[in-house]
């Protein structure tokens, strides 16, 4: 082998291992609050397939905001949420064309906190880095494609995240090693995440007045998940968790919903009528605790059993609910 040869070889093992260091490093690079994603995702793809007959969709007002365990306990319904923080609406048809290839519900619970924003030419923020855990390839190209548009700087920072995210390095914790860990506690709530933290708030900061339009990319976002539920034969509610602000879509939600064979739970409009506590049921001004989460699910759940027919899962044996929440098989029996 001639000098120039080893030289050409001595270049390539160097620039191999560069990509393996970087590639190595990306765990421990990725943006904050991530890690939790990846866990949710992997425990999603261990459940057998066509085993959940309610999806549940959204940002971290429902991930905060829908227990698995109330639905299951009260009305038998077998769930799963797949809601995950800072979902814009793209990123929930995201998710639902990701699910979609596991799961074929008969429901989908559709949060419209972020109804009227999309990703559209942005740097890879968390949001769109959570995108990496997701299997459904096709949508997840098309995904990065609309978000980053023809920022190929953006691609980079994706999938080297140490090259955007340098900071982390200032934030590591022991779970940024523990990546191939499955959460336990993600696995034991099917998806949910619950908060016993409270902080008062006040009344009159959760309001539902001065409605708006939505822009035409969430309209077209919006009708694409209306569309791809009916080709696989899904029934749709759409739901509205309150938190301090103006729910400014209500107007346009209950049309549309109405307008597509839909329904649309606003908890704006039903707050004195659940129950809720401004003093006992949130944890933050922008979401629930537990006491909250319950308030809205035990209401889903009767919306549920009213308009669908779904299995009573606590007849189930084995059932994959009583087996997570309760560390145990049973015959099934009414709670």
């Amino acid at each position: 082998m001639n000098r120039s040869m080893k030289r050409a070889l001595s270049c390539l093992i160097t620039f191999g291992l560069i990509i393996f260091i970087l590639m190595e490093l990306n765990p421990l690079f990725r943006p904050e609050d991530t890690a939790d994603c990846k866990d949710k995702t992997d425990f999603f793809y261990t459940l057998p397939k066509n085993s959940i007959e309610v999806m549940i969709y959204g940002s971290s007002h429902p991930y905060r905001g829908v227990s698995t365990e109330k639905l299951y306990t009260k009305y038998g319904i077998g769930s799963y949420n797949y809601a995950w923080n800072w979902q814009r609406i793209d990123t929930t048809r995201l998710f639902i064309e990701d699910s979609l290839v596991y799961q074929k519900p008969k429901v989908a619970l559709i949060e419209t906190y972020k109804v009227n924003e999309v990703n559209r030419n942005v740097d890879p923020t968390a949001e769109i880095f959570i995108s990496k855990y997701l299997r459904n390839e096709r949508s997840v190209k098309e995904y990065l494609k609309t978000s980053f548009g023809t920022n190929y700087k953006s691609y980079v920072g994706y999938y080297f995240p140490v090259v955007v995210f340098h900071e982390n390095w200032n934030v590591l914790s022991k779970w940024d090693f523990d990546a191939n860990e499955i959460n336990e506690e993600q696995k034991r709530d099917m998806g949910y995440f619950n908060s016993k933290k409270t902080i008062p708030l006040k009344r009159e900061d959760i309001y539902c007045y001065g409605q708006s339009d939505l822009n035409a990319d969430a309209k077209g976002e919006l009708d694409r998940i209306t569309s791809l539920c009916k080709e696989n034969n899904i029934k749709i509610v759409f739901f509205t968790i309150p938190y301090c602000g103006n729910n400014a879509y209500h107007d346009y939600m209950k049309k549309y919903a109405a307008d597509h064979d839909c329904l649309y739970v606003d908890f704006f409009e039903l707050f004195d009528e659940v129950g809720f506590d401004v003093n006992t049921d949130f944890s933050d001004g922008g979401h629930l605790n537990v006491y909250g989460a319950e308030k809205v699910s035990d209401y889903l759940g009767k919306v549920l059993k009213e308009h669908y027919d779904l299995t009573d899962m606590r007849e189930v044996k084995d059932n994959l609910w009583e087996q997570n929440f309760f560390g145990e098989s049973t015959d099934g029996s009414d709670s």
